[in-house]
């Protein structure tokens, strides 16, 4: 896998935010490898991040999906790098423990280290879909009930933690729960009774693409979750997740159900991806010393183009491997290599330790084994509940030489005199 100058700093930047999001985040190609993942990604795979490069997904085995549900996602992959929209979508997972997990995966073009790739998330959604088809099933029996079903109905749609609303087969709401009317800011009165494609808070641009939706419910024909944006009453604009279902009665469409959940957070993220990217090329065209993000086993998540040049090894042998056993000769300074597992103890709890102390002067080695002198500062960043160290290493052998020249020089010319 090549390296892109122009993208590093983006891709550390990208490392540092992808490892703080709880779901399993990765970036695949149109063929289908992985060119970056978080380390959430493990949970699914069984994989550590640094083995998964590189890999195509329909040839893990540790992927506990179907081979089906494998070439419906990279089918997804490919089209939406073609410039498709895909819905998010669900698929199911068989995890470690035998038990069946519901899995949402959603993706979006982005171009990385140069390259157009999809940016994949996968997001649990067991305890929601478990929930749903609880809430569905329980609908469903309090719909039948006969004198107290209004009220147990509207008592468990107050206790959902999503948004509920529903409509009758003339697009006009007829209930919608504490939930959601928390979220918009709008009270009962202003929203139940009212047609939905009349509603100020909808974009009026993407009426259309609801209205015909809308007709096809009514025709029997559910669609897959879709995104609706709308603003609230404060004048905030979020993005809304929603899955609808037919309400039947006697085998008769009656109304629809719609059930919504908040992605804004998810989708502001995405955008900041987008909006720092150049921020990120031109940091990475200023640095010229070799730049290390080291974890708190000391192992190397981060290795720069000019850390490839500095010591000889590319990033791809770098990962994975530990600081001092890739730039310290551990054979010939056993004491140095005692002293950083030592400090790395303590940083791993703290985030501090001599290390963090300033510059320091070592003898550091290349891939062909020779030694030469460098100036190595570490900075701590915590990145999720872990500290990680961030190592700038400067080539200082043509510094040496001048002290050494200079120092020299008096001798010399005393010698002659």
């Amino acid at each position: 896998m090549q390296n892109n100058n122009n993208d590093i700093g983006h891709e550390n930047v990208f490392s540092a935010l992808i490892d703080l999001i709880p779901d399993s985040v990765a970036i695949i190609d149109e063929k289908g490898r992985f060119v970056a993942a978080n380390k959430a990604l493990g949970k699914i795979t069984g994989y550590a991040r640094e083995n998964l490069l590189g890999k195509n997904f329909l040839e893990l085995d540790a992927f506990a999906f179907s081979r089906k549900e494998k070439q419906n996602l990279i089918e997804n992959v490919r089209k939406r790098l073609k410039g498709s929209e895909i819905a998010s979508y669900e698929i199911k997972l068989r995890a470690k423990d035998g038990s069946t997990r519901f899995i949402e995966v959603t993706g979006n073009k982005v171009s990385f280290n140069g390259s157009i790739v999809d940016l994949v998330i996968f997001h649990d959604v067991t305890e929601r879909t478990k929930g749903q088809a609880k809430l569905k099933n329980d609908l469903l029996e309090i719909q039948e009930k006969a004198n107290d079903s209004e009220i147990r109905y509207k008592m468990l749609l107050d206790l959902a933690p999503e948004s509920i609303v529903t409509l009758n087969t003339k697009g006009i709401i007829t209930s919608i729960n504490r939930f959601g009317l928390e979220q918009a800011g709008y009270s009962e009165n202003e929203l139940v009774g009212k047609s939905f494609s009349k509603l100020s808070p909808l974009r009026r641009s993407d009426l259309p693409r609801y209205l015909k939706m809308f007709l096809a419910i009514k025709r029997g024909k559910a669609p897959k979750p879709f995104d609706v944006i709308y603003k609230t009453k404060s004048g905030a604009e979020r993005t809304f997740e929603t899955h609808v279902n037919l309400i039947k009665e006697k085998g008769k469409v009656t109304g629809i159900i719609a059930v919504s959940r908040d992605r804004t957070e998810e989708k502001r993220f995405e955008k900041e991806l987008h909006e720092n990217e150049e921020k990120f090329h031109g940091i990475a065209n200023s640095v010229r010393d070799a730049v290390i993000l080291v974890d708190e086993e000391q192992k190397v998540t981060f290795w720069n183009p000019a850390a490839e040049k500095i010591f000889g090894y590319a990033r791809e042998e770098a990962y994975g491997k530990t600081i001092h056993e890739l730039i310290i000769s551990t054979a010939k300074y056993p004491e140095v290599n005692h002293a950083i597992a030592k400090g790395f103890k303590k940083f791993a709890k703290t985030g501090g330790g001599p290390f963090m102390e300033g510059n320091v002067e070592l003898t550091a080695k290349r891939k062909d084994h020779s030694e030469f002198p460098i100036e190595l500062s570490l900075s701590p960043i915590k990145l999720g509940d872990k500290w990680h160290a961030v190592g700038v290493a400067k080539d200082i052998t043509e510094r040496k030489q001048s002290e050494k020249l200079a120092k020299n020089t008096p001798r010399n010319l005393k010698r002659r005199l």
